[in-house]
């Protein structure tokens, strides 16, 4: 009998715990870019962490460029590097709120962030 109590709580637990994660999808273009530029993506809050990997960054010669990885409940920043210069970064303000949106620093711009159904959230921003 306990262990029919316990089981659904443990159920419940991991399921909220699950909650706290989310996908991100950030496509856009990147302003003057040629294709012999080096960019490169960082997430993380200072560089002598363990920096978080993304799961996808592709730039196509025209310049727009597709960036996912997976963010907790306190996302790092989005740094993008454009030939050994800081050309970006993006921070998340009120992910887990009703209106997410990014905030560019280094431009302050604000790109709104839609949550699809299946919990992915994207952004198009152009930088």
């Amino acid at each position: 009998m306990r262990t029919l109590l316990v089981f659904p709580f443990l159920v419940l637990l991991a399921l909220f715990a699950g909650c706290d994660r989310g996908k991100v999808l950030i496509t856009g273009r990147l302003t003057d870019y040629k294709p012999r530029d080096s960019v490169l993506v960082s997430l993380t809050r200072n560089w002598e962490q363990i920096r978080l990997e993304p799961q996808a960054f592709t730039v196509k010669r025209s310049g727009e460029f597709e960036l996912e990885f997976t963010v907790g409940r306190n996302p790092p920043p989005v740094t993008f590097v454009k030939n050994g210069k800081l050309y970006a970064r993006l921070v998340f303000h009120s992910l887990w709120q009703p209106s997410p949106v990014l905030i560019d620093e280094v431009r302050n711009q604000v790109f709104e962030l839609s949550i699809k159904e299946n919990g992915l959230f994207t952004a198009r921003v152009d930088l």
